[in-house]
């Protein structure tokens, strides 16, 4: 039987409309890629096959099935979970955050499920790892302390950010606010997965008279909220444009992410860049991966929760910059990026 040949194909869920699809999409077409589904690969030899780790089980097995063939010569993997390469991870996610809690609630049939849902992620797992150790494999990796962390993947790693922002959405925006009545505020978008740090940036707007605006989903304590109601503000539900519109007009914006599994602990919350992007006043916790992307591109304008008492409003009115900075946009990054060594 004879193949068709092709230089590169990109493999995309053009269903899935999220950032990511969005990213995939820009550096398929950065590196010349055709962009395909997985049953369109029939009768063809692959020279480059870019994928993420967010398929499902089946397109594994038929990749597998296809570099068994040497149907595929190279295989570049966008790793979005950490779990999804490293079995330690793996195991502290699922064991933490589902089976455990189901355990200890005595939930059997929430426990059923979780080990149900932990043996299909560890298949996914097993069917990744063969895939990369049979293969010429490139791993793109979101964060250096991740890269480091892969000691027993013996491969090439590309640092590819996971920032959030393309750069069209926030320069060609233009959104009314009148809703948000404040003309001085610090502002929180996004999860907040430690109250006892969020209770330290509720205590610092009470005492620097400073409205407190947050859009989250998580629900927050009533005793937080009753405590802190002078200048705690919840907007409720608000559209990313809006979003926006609200980090760039605050005095500073606050980032609460404290990961305590291992799939997150060296990733940065993914609005950490979108405050970078608008040169924000960042007020953020004092976690590994918040502050290696504070290190590594020496933003200066960072103030963690834990210095909280030693920080005052007025400097950081002084020290507020809205012009916009291109490098945390994720079309500017693949626009710079330099993988076609890797592809020859």
């Amino acid at each position: 039987m004879s193949y068709k040949v092709s230089q590169g194909i990109s493999i995309i869920n053009f269903s899935d409309s999220s950032e990511d699809t969005q990213r995939l999409l820009l550096l398929s077409k950065k590196l010349n890629l055709k962009n395909m589904k997985i049953a369109d690969l029939n009768n063809q030899y692959i020279n480059n096959l870019l994928f993420t780790d967010k398929e499902n089980i089946n397109f594994y097995i038929k990749i597998l099935f296809r570099i068994k063939k040497k149907l595929i010569s190279r295989v570049l993997l966008i790793n979005l979970e950490m779990y999804s390469v490293e079995f330690n991870s793996l195991v502290s996610d699922h064991f933490i955050r589902n089976i455990l809690p189901n355990l200890y609630k005595l939930n059997i049939i929430g426990l059923v499920r979780s080990i149900i849902s932990f043996f299909k992620r560890f298949l996914k797992f097993f069917l990744i790892r063969m895939i990369i150790s049979k293969q010429n494999t490139v791993l793109l990796v979101p964060s250096t302390p991740r890269i480091n962390n892969y000691t027993s993947l013996k491969m090439k790693k590309f640092l590819l950010k996971n920032f959030p922002i393309k750069s069209n959405y926030l320069k060609n925006y233009s959104y009314d606010l009148k809703e948000f009545n404040y003309k001085e505020y610090i502002y929180l978008a996004g999860n907040i997965n430690d109250f006892s740090q969020f209770k330290k940036v509720c205590k610092f707007a009470n005492k620097q008279n400073i409205k407190f605006l947050v859009s989250t989903n998580n629900k927050i304590p009533k005793r937080i909220i009753s405590e802190y109601s002078k200048n705690l503000i919840l907007t409720g539900f608000v559209p990313n444009e809006k979003i926006i519109a609200l980090v760039k007009y605050s005095i500073a914006c606050v980032a609460i992410y404290n990961p305590r599994i291992k799939n997150l602990k060296y990733c940065a919350s993914s609005k950490l860049f979108e405050y970078m992007a608008c040169n924000k006043n960042i007020i953020a916790t004092p976690v590994i991966g918040i502050k290696h992307e504070i290190d590594y591109y020496k933003y200066d304008r960072i103030n963690y929760t834990d210095d909280l008492d030693n920080i005052s409003i007025n400097n950081l009115k002084k020290n507020n910059n809205n012009k916009i900075n291109e490098v945390f946009f994720y079309d500017s990054q693949i626009k710079d990026i330099n993988l076609e060594s890797y592809l020859r």
